[in-house]
């Protein structure tokens, strides 16, 4: 359950204390632009009004940090590929992998 405060002033505004903005604005956080439109759209319309408001960034922000549609693509892929095999439609369920120099020695030619 989060806190809403009655009244908003600089005692209840911690935000810019408890969010460390370095690690937000990192570049190696790919997902920070989404989480921080969030925050500011939390921020103009309010605590309760902006989660139905601002709903569709922060799902949009979970599945950039989660990946859940992609897990849920890979898990699909797999259990298809497991069926056909059992099928026997394909002769292997998956291919082998290139040898380890393989790759770099395209990206030398």
């Amino acid at each position: 359950m989060s806190f809403i405060p009655l009244w908003i002033n600089p005692l209840t505004d911690l935000s810019n204390i408890l969010t460390p903005k370095l690690f937000l604005t990192s570049k190696k956080n790919l997902c920070a632009e989404l989480f921080l439109k969030y925050i500011d759209c939390i921020e103009a319309y309010g605590a309760t009004k902006g989660s139905r408001e601002c709903a569709a960034i922060l799902f949009d922000s979970m599945e950039c940090t989660h990946h859940t549609f992609q897990l849920k693509r890979r898990d699909a892929i797999y259990k298809e590929r497991m069926k056909q095999y059992r099928e026997g439609k394909i002769d292997k369920p998956f291919e082998e992998n290139p040898p380890l120099d393989e790759i770099q020695m395209q990206m030398l030619n």
